[in-house]
């Protein structure tokens, strides 16, 4: 059993430095790999401080600048990463059979959303991998709203792309809707520019 959770404690940090090299290369156009690093203990010391209404400087989520040409990225979006929970989909979203209990795809954006109101940050994103599928990307629609044009625009030229909404409801009867993609047709649509005027 020890072994199984070292395994996967391993995996996951290669999970999160394959991602953190992957967002340093789009966000720098290709010229870097090392913007980006895992925060200590995944956060965890934003997230203790911040039950006592202190904030903690590049911190929270699981994703950190080393360098300030990635500081734009992390201030207007908190990343959490997730690798694994092979049984974790998109329609968990919205076929788990009681309200009172939650997927665990939604834990995870509850989680991120936490973790960006500690970062005052303006947008989440979920970044997570299932065993032997595709690394997908979930975010809030307000950030959809913000590259908008610049995606949809390369969207409707881009070959089997793919993009998915849900809409689910949260409190005083509104609904939070989550787009999904898969993240490298993300990082190929989208302009790392957009995060820098945003």
């Amino acid at each position: 059993m020890e072994k199984k959770r070292k395994n996967s404690m391993q995996k996951g940090s290669a999970f999160e430095r394959e991602i953190c090299k992957k967002l340093s290369l789009w966000f720098s156009h290709g010229e870097r790999d090392d913007l980006f690093h895992r925060t200590a203990g995944s956060g965890a010391k934003s997230t203790t401080r911040a039950k006592k209404g202190k904030t903690t400087a590049n911190s929270a989520g699981d994703i950190g600048y080393l360098d300030a040409a990635g500081k734009p990225l992390i201030e207007a979006v908190t990343f959490e990463l997730k690798c694994g929970y092979s049984r974790v989909d998109t329609t968990s979203l919205i076929d788990t059979p009681s309200r009172n209990k939650k997927s665990q795809l939604w834990e995870f954006v509850h989680q991120a959303i936490e973790s960006s109101k500690n970062a005052k940050s303006k947008y989440w994103a979920v970044i997570h991998k299932r065993n032997g599928k595709r690394t997908l990307i979930h975010f809030p629609h307000s950030m959809l709203k913000s590259i908008r044009h610049d995606y949809y625009c390369r969207f409707a030229k881009y070959p089997n792309g793919h993009l998915q909404i849900t809409n689910i409801p949260v409190e005083n009867a509104s609904f939070l809707s989550i787009i999904s993609a898969p993240l490298d047709e993300f990082l190929e649509l989208v302009s790392p520019n957009i995060f820098l005027d945003d």
